[in-house]
Formats: structure tokens, sequence, C-alpha cells
């Protein structure tokens, strides 16, 4: 009769542990189909576009949904900024300087979260038009001789209306 009592009790332990899973709980987080038990981070792309004209803008990442951890090494004329994280997409402030080049400036910033995800965020600045801010020959372009296609400082045609 004990031993029954001790193969009932063995058995019932074996059903506790096979219920209760043995602690391989990954917390819900799988990676497809390679069984579970790991998460893969992701990686994000999202852009944007700054002014030529200086200032600041923010961004959402709104694929990410954990705190940021970490920014990537930004040029002299870029500073961001991690924003306050409570909830929901966290946010970067962008800084930007004026942009002088006469051309637009491109540059992709890595911005981690703390889950490990990562969006890979392009930054694009327009370029400054007309003259004064050294754009190119086509944008600088006012006054063009039609006849001839040549650059003047005077109109190509003038009319006088005395």
């Amino acid at each position: 009769m004990k031993r029954i009592e001790l193969y009932l009790i063995a058995l019932l332990s074996i059903f506790v542990l096979a219920a209760c899973g043995g602690g391989d709980d990954d917390g819900g987080n799988t990676s497809g189909g390679n069984g579970g038990g790991s998460y893969t981070p992701k990686t994000y792309t999202q852009s944007v576009t700054l002014p030529a004209k200086g200032g600041d803008m923010t961004v959402t990442l709104s694929d990410l949904s954990s705190a940021v951890s970490s920014i990537s090494s930004t040029p002299s004329w870029l500073v961001i900024t991690r924003e306050y994280y409570s909830s929901g997409a966290p946010t970067l402030k962008i800084g930007y300087e004026e942009n002088k080049e006469g051309q637009e400036r491109k540059v992709t910033v890595t911005v981690t979260a703390s889950s490990g995800d990562r969006v890979a965020l392009t930054i694009t600045q327009q370029a400054t038009g007309g003259s004064g801010g050294g754009g190119t020959q086509e944008d600088v372009k006012k006054d063009i001789d039609d006849l001839h296609d040549e650059y003047t400082s005077q109109p190509a045609y003038t009319y006088d209306y005395n």
C-alpha cells in the first residue's frame, strides 16, 4: 500500500512540474521558426528631411517601443538628444545648423533601443537656394539673355514705357 502511495506522489509531482513548464518561459519573445527561446532584434529604417535654415525638430521613432539606449556619432552640424521616455514610441530632439554648403547633405544615424531593436535614421538637410546660400549655377541664375544664353546683370529685354 505504501508503494502505491509513493508511486502516486511521484506521478503527481511529475504532472505538477509539467504543468508549471519547468522554467523554460522566454517571456513571450520568440524569433520566427527557430523554436523560440531567444529574441532577435529588428532593424527598421526611417527618414526625415530638414530645412536648410538651422533649427530643431522632434522626431518620433514609431517602430520602437522601448527607451533609446544609444545613438551613433553624428557630424558637427547635427546634435541629437533623447527625449524623456515613459511609454509608447520614443522621441529624439534633432538640432541642426544652417546648411551653407550649396548642396543637400545627408547622414544615416543608428539609434538603438533598450530592447536591442534599431532604427537606421537617414537625415537629409536641404540646400540653401538663391544667391545668398551659395547654390549651384542653376540655382543662382536669375537674369539670362535668352537670345545668347549668357549670364548678365541686366534683364534680357527692357521695355521703355515713356
